[in-house]
């Protein structure tokens, strides 16, 4: 559900430093920071994928 847990409690943390502590506040720093961490997620670039792994040593050897 949370893709960046740290991340969320430090944006909640924070909001609430700024913003002082009630119920209203706590709400809608949840809020922000849950979706804070969903778009930091989509923002996360897909992992490389290796389809020719046999020329990795013809790689290595020019390396």
């Amino acid at each position: 559900m949370l893709p960046y847990p740290l991340l969320t409690l430090s944006l909640i943390l924070m909001w609430l430093l700024l913003n002082g502590l009630t119920p209203g506040h706590l709400v809608l720093g949840i809020l922000v920071a849950v979706f804070a961490s969903w778009a930091m997620a989509s923002l996360r670039p897909d992992k490389p994928k290796l389809a020719k792994w046999y020329l990795l040593p013809k790689l290595f050897g020019i390396v």
